[in-house]
């Protein structure tokens, strides 16, 4: 039998676990929020050629496929303690910012708002909750590797729910973005 602070223990390291996980996700959200400003900001504050618009009607699988490898490129943190995936969810942003201000810029908002609206907020927390799982475990492990810190279990089973549901998130987006979304 287990005493009751070995029950209490094991019931606080899931609890721990997702209180991380919320925090790393929130991270991943800001990390990704301020370097859409940032793009956005450049957009406005250059003169490069306009963004135009793909007409191209493409699939659910195809477009599943692309998110699924900018996802891939999220776990990249694992083996550089979260910067990868930092440089992966800042460059999306950025991206995101600099086509939706040179659309609006172009008095085309309403591609911004019928074409990447739509399906952004599946893809968005998709990207946010793949991303924050593996800063913090990726995280996680680089401490585990210094000398005199104790072993801490990297969280992987959340870590693999995490991507789990990022996948899902990702396949809903993909549905949406193809048959709602106007390109």
């Amino acid at each position: 039998m287990s005493s009751p602070s070995a029950d209490s223990a094991a019931q606080e390291a899931p609890r721990s676990d997702r209180r991380s996980l919320v925090i790393a996700s929130s991270a991943a959200l800001g990390l990704y929020l301020t370097a859409t400003a940032l793009g956005a900001f450049g957009a406005l504050t250059t003169t490069a050629a306009p963004v135009t618009a793909n007409p191209a009607k493409l699939s659910v699988w195809w477009i599943f496929v692309h998110n699924l490898g900018t996802c891939l490129w999220l776990t990249a943190g694992l083996v550089s303690a979260g910067l990868a995936t930092a440089g992966v969810l800042a460059m999306n942003g950025m991206v995101l910012g600099w086509v939706a201000a040179k659309q609006y810029a172009t008095g085309q908002g309403g591609l911004v708002a019928t074409g990447i609206l739509p399906h952004l907020p599946l893809e968005l927390l998709a990207y946010v909750i793949s991303g924050g799982a593996t800063m913090l475990v990726g995280f996680r492990l680089a401490v585990s590797l210094l000398p005199n810190k104790g072993r801490r279990e990297a969280g992987w089973r959340a870590w693999l729910l995490s991507q789990a549901c990022a996948v899902v998130l990702l396949f809903l987006a993909a549905i949406v973005e193809a048959n709602f979304a106007h390109t």
